[in-house]
């Protein structure tokens, strides 16, 4: 208090009206002095006179005369000033939480190193069943994306993340159980899936307010936070696909139940990890349900999200092609993991890349990459079907995988730069739309052979991109307009 009442004094000097024969004195159980305001109303500002017996206020009252000071004292007092302004700066400054988000992620990726495997493999093992068990997951998925704001604001992050990934659990164990008799207890992997599609919205909303709570008030690290964890979502994939392709090389005979026995381990490892995850210290509501709901509404029905919805479709349906065809393809299910193997790293290497190149020349080049990759992929793998070319099969999971982290790019991408200010809403249609996709995609994958899935793929993707580029032609008027009204204000 003492070098603040100081520098006050020191640099405000003038604003206090003095007379030669009326110091004026403050002490500090009169600090603050009064405001500018109040003293312009007076001639002077006079407190009582300090009594000449009192030492300890006389020496209090005279280092506050700014009469007696000289300039070498007011060098010191601001050089002492200025230091404790830069540590109280220091203090204040948002310091990255980077052993909260390493442990974060660490939950994350076991849970996941689990839970994709099972997902590629599930029409694999059940056929048909898989189908109808992924289709109802991502319904539900879809259909919890509404209501998921309402959960994460009643109750804290780490009750709902390690709820979640119970059900994770749950599921996994429900294709354990379903095992044993496929046909009479079919409804056990599908009520599992229908519990698990509902967790996944809350739990996905939950993951971005918990990297937003712990890098509030630094917007600078966003971008950095964001990506480890993207990184590390598609590194568990490829690691959990690893692990099944490294089992099945070591026995001859594999079994699913061992399969998916190790991968309810890693499951449970990541769940079990949630219990002692770090509630972050904000406890700033995240949320408000009503608002988010309205604005998510408003927000479909704006043009540019409608344009971009055929191709928020089209992306469902190539992953899905990718998850459920494509493993059925195969001559050997031995070699499913290592197409989700390749399939991820695919997808992890081309989003970074894709990023960069959105930013550097835009969206026409990865548009265009994605059309010629897409046609590509599909023709190698119906030659490789045809001729049971292992090699042709493996290139088409790694065009498929570099086609999702591009398609992801161009739509995410699109989003912020039409909406800067309402990224959150616009990831929520986001999900919506391309979670229909998926949805349709594992309907239509029971009933379409693969030559007319892949048929409807491509239409879609070249829809997408052509109402795409009404949806830049779009933003860059709007840029143009802003540009303009700019310079007529300032030429005003």
């Amino acid at each position: 208090m003492l070098e603040t009442a100081q520098e006050y004094l020191f640099n405000n000097e003038k604003t206090f009206p003095m007379t030669n024969d009326s110091p004026l004195v403050v002490s500090l159980d009169q600090w603050p002095p009064l405001s500018d305001l109040e003293m312009a109303s007076t001639n002077q500002w006079r407190l009582p006179e300090v009594p000449e017996n009192d030492v300890f206020h006389s020496k209090q009252a005279n280092c506050f005369k700014p009469t007696q000071k000289s300039e070498e004292q007011k060098s010191d007092y601001n050089n002492v000033s200025s230091a404790f302004i830069n540590r109280s700066e220091e203090q204040d400054k948002p310091i990255p939480k980077i052993a909260e988000l390493a442990y974060f992620c660490t939950c994350f990726f076991f849970l996941f190193a689990g839970f994709l495997p099972c997902q590629t493999l599930l029409t694999t093992v059940f056929g048909n069943l898989g189908y109808w068990a992924l289709f109802v997951l991502y319904i539900f998925f879809t259909i919890s994306i509404f209501y998921s704001p309402l959960i994460v604001q009643i109750f804290s992050l780490r009750v709902v993340l390690f709820s979640c990934s119970c059900l994770v659990v749950t599921f996994v164990i429900s294709i354990l159980v379903t095992l044993t008799n496929p046909e009479q207890l079919r409804f056990v992997i599908l009520v599992s899936c229908a519990l698990l599609g509902s967790a996944l919205g809350p739990m996905w909303l939950s993951q971005g307010a918990y990297i937003g709570r712990i890098i509030q008030n630094a917007p600078q690290i966003v971008g950095k936070f964001n990506g480890t964890f993207l990184s590390t979502y598609f590194l568990a994939g490829i690691i959990g696909n690893l692990l099944i392709a490294f089992a099945i090389y070591l026995s001859q005979t594999p079994s699913y139940r061992l399969l998916f026995c190790i991968l309810l381990t890693l499951c449970a490892s990541g769940s079990a990890l949630f219990v002692f995850l770090k509630e972050p210290q904000s406890k700033t509501l995240d949320f408000d349900t009503k608002s988010i709901l309205s604005r998510t509404f408003t927000i479909i029905k704006e043009r540019t999200i409608l344009l971009t919805t055929p191709y928020s479709i089209s992306l469902g349906l190539t992953s899905t092609f990718a998850w459920g065809t494509l493993p059925l393809l195969l001559p050997d299910p031995k070699l499913v993991p290592v197409l989700g193997c390749l399939y991820g790293v695919s997808n992890l290497i081309c989003c970074a890349l894709a990023g960069h190149g959105f930013d550097r020349f835009g969206w026409i080049p990865l548009g265009v990459y994605n059309l010629s990759a897409l046609l590509l992929s599909m023709l190698s793998i119906m030659i490789a079907h045809s001729y049971q070319i292992i090699w042709l099969f493996f290139l088409g999971a790694l065009l498929l995988g570099s086609l999702e982290g591009v398609e992801n790019t161009i739509i995410q991408s699109t989003y912020m730069k039409q909406f800067p200010d309402n990224v959150s809403y616009c990831m929520a249609a986001f999900r919506i739309t391309s979670g229909i996709g998926i949805s349709i995609g594992f309907l239509l994958g029971l009933v379409l052979p693969y030559q007319l899935f892949i048929a409807l793929v491509t239409f879609t993707t070249i829809l997408g991109l052509a109402l795409n580029t009404r949806v830049t032609e779009r933003v860059k008027s709007q840029e143009l307009e802003s540009k303009l009204a700019l310079f007529l204000s300032d030429s005003s």
